[in-house]
């Protein structure tokens, strides 16, 4: 463990969650004053203010050192593997582009058309942080390094508090399971927030746990800011955060601590920075007479119902999950009944789709529909056990408000919008190994579900790895063979502003022209290529100089087409 080598993981997590909040409360303190992510001074300010922090609760040099060391490994890795998602390019990155280059969302209106309604109206505490570390290194792909650093901050935090249950080996595969959801896996290198949502809550959860159980000040500052992180990331943190709250109310009545919990300065703690960092996008959309979370929940519109078919669309919000939990991993077919599938079994189609941040229908996996049905029966017979232990109460508490959440969300579905839907069947494996009594027929289950478990997020580390690399190494060779030229190339881009910032952050001079013949000769893309969206250029590439990695992973990739 850490703690041996005189490195204490409560201290680690702190310093790593500090260094995200100060960047983001700084920020936003500079916009309320009219400011911009340009402005030196606020870094300063940050950089106070992580001091003051450390200094308070007597943080360690080799601490702050394994900090930046774990810093230091997202950063390498987020500057090797490129962006190339679809929202990720899109709105998240224009939103970061403009940051970075002085916008201010609370006093300035965006004015560029292409994503003008998300950009401006949307929650936007991930692209904050992005763009202050973009405006500090001139390089759009270091942002999103934040990404890996909350997951090292999770499975730290994760194994932190199960090693309180459970022994070490136990406690180190289920912090793995819960950290390496494949939401977090598949985004890790995109803009996309939804894994870094997932991670941050983890983290709340367990810090919320920690700090009622000791009243230990530390636990309190890493629940504070983490939580003034999750409610600037997305519309939904609001209810979440509400479930959560009354949740709390519960643990900490089983705990007999309900007064200590509830108190004026843990309210005022709490409340004050939250309502600062809320002011953009919360106060401004009632300012400018939209409803608090426009344009998300809007009546009139339903952005996540054009992935599904007409057929599904008709359905309820339970038959939807229904339908995704038991379908194919990827998009919808023609029909309900065709796109379902038997638990345990799987193609290689669905294989190919785990790179996929935006995976529609069966989002967790292909194995998830197997380990969610062993995890109903588990918890049906734990029922029976009527386990009373104090942490399986715990667990039954956390699983109870996931499902609660999982009944009432409007498009509870979509695995990147609710991707702490899969913690429940791992809950459910946590309450019964909670137990005193085991059952041989349940421990076999029990294995049997772990299995898939395991199985089902290494491929899609697997998946992920491979298509994130294939596709990293051809940005990387395609990139430096523009740059070897002094010319002005022929670009035509369709709303994904980020691809010509790329070019100029590599200094690739480029006219915009019209390419939209298909065959004409010498154009590259972007990748992965979408012959209808992707950015092309019209530019002559020796591919003999491509690097023989490449070469390989385009050989496996045409065998796998």
């Amino acid at each position: 463990m850490l703690k041996n080598h005189q490195i204490n993981i409560d201290n680690v997590i702190l310093t790593i969650i500090l260094s995200l909040f100060s960047i983001l409360f700084t920020m936003n303190i500079g916009f309320l004053l009219g400011s911009s992510i340009k402005n030196p001074i606020l870094y300063v300010f940050a950089i106070l203010l992580s001091i003051i922090i450390l200094k308070l609760f007597r943080i360690k040099l080799l601490e702050i050192f394994f900090c930046f060391l774990l810093a230091a490994i997202s950063l390498i890795f987020s500057s090797f593997f490129y962006d190339l998602s679809n929202d990720g390019t899109w709105y998240h990155q224009n939103t970061i582009i403009a940051l970075k280059n002085g916008w201010n969302p609370i006093y300035e209106k965006y004015t560029l058309l292409d994503a003008q309604l998300y950009v401006q109206h949307y929650a936007k505490g991930h692209e904050i942080i992005s763009a202050a570390i973009y405006f500090l290194s001139n390089n759009i792909e270091l942002g999103k390094s934040i990404n890996l650093l909350i997951i090292f901050a999770c499975l730290l935090f994760s194994y932190r508090l199960l090693g309180d249950y459970f022994p070490k080996k136990k406690a180190a595969l289920y912090a793995v399971l819960i950290t390496l959801n494949p939401v977090s896996i598949t985004q890790i290198f995109t803009y996309y927030i939804d894994g870094f949502f997932y991670n941050t809550l983890v983290i709340i959860i367990i810090a919320t746990i920690l700090y009622i159980k000791s009243f230990n000040p530390k636990y309190a500052a890493i629940l504070i800011m983490s939580l003034c992180i999750f409610g600037t990331l997305k519309f939904t943190s609001i209810p979440v955060i509400a479930v959560l709250f009354i949740v709390v109310l519960g643990y900490a009545f089983m705990e007999n601590k309900i007064k200590n919990i509830v108190t004026f300065k843990n309210f005022s703690l709490t409340v004050i920075p939250i309502l600062i960092l809320s002011v953009h996008p919360y106060f401004t959309n009632i300012k400018d007479g939209k409803s608090i979370f426009y344009p998300a929940f809007d009546k009139n519109s339903n952005v996540l119902n054009v992935h599904l078919t007409k057929s599904i669309q008709e359905k309820n919000r339970i038959t939807k999950l229904g339908i995704s939990l038991f379908s194919k991993t990827g998009i919808p077919e023609k029909t309900i009944k065709s796109g379902l599938k038997i638990p345990y079994t799987f193609n290689i189609s669905e294989v190919k789709k785990l790179s996929s941040p935006t995976i529609v229908l069966g989002g967790f996996g292909i194995f998830f529909s197997a380990f969610f049905i062993n995890s109903i029966i588990i918890l049906i017979a734990c029922l029976f056990l009527k386990i009373k232990t104090k942490t399986a109460s715990i667990i039954l508490l956390i699983l109870a408000s996931f499902v609660f959440y999982s009944l009432i969300f409007p498009e509870p579905w979509l695995a990147r919008i609710l991707p702490q839907f899969y913690l429940i069947p791992i809950l459910i494996l946590l309450y019964y190994e909670s137990s005193y009594t085991k059952i041989k027929w349940l421990s076999y289950l029990k294995h049997i579900t772990l299995v898939c478990l395991v199985t089902n997020f290494v491929l899609f580390i697997m998946v992920s790895f491979f298509f994130n690399t294939l596709y990293s190494l051809k940005t990387h060779f395609m990139i430096s063979e523009l740059k070897k030229h002094d010319a002005v190339y022929c670009v035509q881009e369709f709303g994904y502003k980020s691809n010509l910032q790329r070019l100029q952050d590599n200094n690739i001079r480029y006219k915009l022209c019209n390419l939209d013949n298909e065959q004409e000769k010498n154009l590259i893309y972007f990748e992965p290529k979408n012959t209808k969206i992707s950015t092309r250029v019209k530019a002559k590439i020796n591919y003999n100089n491509q690097p023989k990695i490449l070469n390989l992973l385009d050989q496996i990739f045409i065998k796998i087409q």
